[in-house]
């Protein structure tokens, strides 16, 4: 395979459906990764409606590289999605809810 035809392969994977996003295709029907989006609580709106949106359509989605998350921001996104529970068998962090 070509360079050339390998990028359009790749390129083909990406789902146009989000303005936002820059989501790609990982699997025939379910699975996406999310590139080029850092996480926080104070995610803009729009940009937040489109990565659920992402979530419905592809049921699972990975977001890479968010090293830059600390505990109290890693909650605040989660809240994004609604009241966050504690894992039922796992301590929570001291400091955590």
């Amino acid at each position: 395979m070509t360079a050339a035809q390998h990028d359009a392969i790749s390129h083909s994977a990406f789902d146009t459906d989000f303005k936002h996003l820059r989501v790609r295709r990982l699997a025939g029907r379910i699975g996406a990764e999310i590139h080029d989006l850092a996480l926080s609580g104070s995610l803009d709106d729009a940009v937040f409606g489109e990565l659920r949106a992402a979530l419905l359509k592809h049921k699972v989605v990975f977001l890479r590289g968010q090293s830059h998350l600390d505990d109290a921001e890693h909650q605040a996104f989660g809240a994004r999605f609604g009241k966050t529970v504690a894992h039922p068998t796992v301590p929570a962090r001291e400091g955590t809810r």
